[in-house]
């Protein structure tokens, strides 16, 4: 929508800064839109829009209905008899107490802690079912662990090495080049 109130030109830049504002309306075999800019009184406008297919419509002279309001606090009775009077008062005067995003995400959290909860409970009560048939001692599983197999050999070697006990040496090939 576009709305052009009066423009007035007293010197030859108003003048054509008028003509530039006429130019960028739609043409008009009703109206001289150069002229009629000028001639706009109080609460009258120029108006165009859009149809549903994008293209300006034909300019046309309004007249403008000033806004019916008060600067005014409005009182209890009138208030209530306005609220009354609505056609959307059926729609919008229901009470409705909608969960929160809090309350949903809250809810959300203590579902995660009683299922870890669940969790705890189900693994504490197969380690005492088990009575430690099954189980195995944190030394067991460190002991036969391939990793420490290798770092118990790795240790062993270095120390018989510097005992010079050891058995084969490592061979080390000569770099003569940069890689």
């Amino acid at each position: 929508m576009k709305i052009q109130h009066a423009l007035r030109a007293f010197t030859a830049k108003d003048r054509k800064a008028i003509k530039i504002a006429a130019e960028n309306y739609p043409l008009s075999e009703y109206y001289k839109t150069e002229d009629i800019i000028t001639q706009l009184g109080i609460g009258e406008a120029l108006i165009t829009v859009l149809n549903e297919n994008g293209i300006p419509t034909s300019l046309v002279h309004c007249l403008m209905s000033p806004p019916s309001t008060r600067m005014d606090v409005i009182a209890e009775k009138e208030q209530q008899y306005l609220i009354s009077k609505s056609k959307i008062i059926d729609k919008y005067n229901k009470s409705i107490d909608r969960e929160s995003a809090y309350e949903l995400l809250n809810a959300k959290l203590n579902e995660l802690d009683e299922a870890k909860k669940r969790q705890e409970d189900v693994t504490q009560e197969e380690k005492q079912s088990s009575n430690g048939r099954n189980e195995k001692s944190v030394f067991e599983t460190v002991a036969n662990s391939s990793v420490t197999k290798t770092i118990v050999r790795e240790v062993a070697r270095g120390l018989l090495g510097m005992l010079g006990i050891g058995g084969t040496q490592r061979r080390t090939s000569r770099k003569t080049g940069w890689f």
